[in-house]
């Protein structure tokens, strides 16, 4: 009896140890696992932090000098005059992501290696730069002026065949791989060994 007394106590106080170290070891466990979420959340916010910082820098400029002439018509009681004239302008295309924020990546590796999957690069505008429009009169006839608003239509339309000629060169591809680089460069700034593109 008294042995079954002793084993009793033992096996009581055996489980009641058994039941704190379970205890501690699931605490310490969630915990850890805690840790480890607030870390990868802290991360993440990081990331999208930087890429928002690096929006501009992920947008390339094409500067480039377009001429286009233009014929005037107009015609006079029964003479009818030609003028041409000879627009000269500067013009900027700007390319890359629409919005920084649809890049999409995921961390490796222990947060060692983030994986980025790229949208695609595209045209984000085809500017004018104002001040860099010269408009030329060739026969110099003061009968025959030309108006503001064919000078623009003559430019929109000689820069919409610029634009077909930028989007079917390389151009779009530099884009890209200057956007690589660039986020190369802060993540690995940021401390990841291995930066991968998709």
């Amino acid at each position: 009896m008294l042995k079954s007394k002793i084993l009793k106590f033992i096996l009581s106080k055996l489980m009641l140890y058994s039941l704190i170290v379970i205890m501690l070891i699931c605490g310490f466990l969630y915990i850890k696992y805690k840790i480890s979420e607030e870390k990868i959340t802290k991360l993440e916010m990081l990331i999208s932090a930087r890429l928002v910082e690096c929006a501009e820098l992920c947008v390339l400029k094409y500067e480039y000098e377009g001429k286009v002439e233009i014929q005037h018509k107009k015609t006079i009681i029964i003479w009818e005059s030609t003028s041409e004239y000879e627009a000269k302008y500067r013009g900027v295309i700007r390319a890359g992501i629409p919005d920084i924020r649809e890049i999409d990546y995921k961390t490796a590796n222990k947060g060692k290696t983030i994986i980025i999957n790229l949208p695609p690069v595209k045209i984000l505008g085809n500017d004018t730069v104002d001040e860099g429009t010269v408009i030329i009169d060739h026969t110099g006839w003061i009968a025959s002026e030309i108006t503001k608003q064919e000078v623009l239509d003559a430019i929109k339309e000689s820069k919409a065949k610029r634009l077909e000629t930028i989007e079917y060169s390389d151009f779009l591809e530099n884009v890209k791989a200057q956007i690589q680089k660039v986020l190369y460069e802060q993540f690995t700034a940021m401390g990841f060994k291995e930066v991968i593109f998709r």
